[in-house]
């Protein structure tokens, strides 16, 4: 909501919050307490209905707490976002950091829970559609080639046939 708030006169910037997680109700407060017209709060949606709310986003905001159990850490809703060639504003450091901005090129790193580094970085893919665009780009790529399901399943049974093996 900090970094929301510093953007609020950014009329093309506005922030999409999905589900009901357990700061919602804090949320939520802040941005009344702010009076933030860039704030958005849609309802829990079943997974398979996710995807049309994907699509409608030009960036994938992917926000955790700054702990070190987070340092391993990939959520899941990563995956869906850059398949569909989002861009991600990730604020996860770590291994989530190292493939997706470091090795990939698939958005900008905020450090976690750091509001004013989320807004420069947003502003930053806010005023560069080019940007945007080559960075879904290489996010879609990036998880075809890094994380296909047929071949983590099919690299997964390989090493299982190794430890069988006397």
């Amino acid at each position: 909501m900090h970094a929301a708030n510093e953007l609020k006169d950014q009329v093309n910037i506005q922030f999409i919050m999905q589900g009901s997680g357990p700061e919602k109700d804090k949320l939520m407060k802040l941005k009344e307490d702010f009076k933030l017209n860039n704030v958005h709060f849609l309802d829990p949606v079943s997974k398979l209905e996710m995807p049309e709310i994907v699509k409608a986003v030009d960036v994938a905001l992917v926000p955790l707490k700054n702990l070190p159990l987070f340092q391993g850490a990939i959520p899941s809703k990563v995956f869906e976002a850059l398949s569909m060639k989002k861009p991600l504003l990730l604020g996860v450091d770590g291994e989530a950091r190292r493939h997706f901005i470091e090795k990939a090129e698939a958005g900008l790193f905020f450090e976690p829970e750091n509001a004013r580094e989320l807004a420069k970085q947003a502003k930053i893919l806010a005023l560069d559609e080019s940007k945007r665009r080559v960075m879904g780009d290489n996010a879609r790529k990036y998880v075809e080639l890094q994380f296909n399901r047929n071949k983590l399943a099919a690299s997964f049974l390989e090493k299982l046939k190794e430890i069988q093996q006397p």
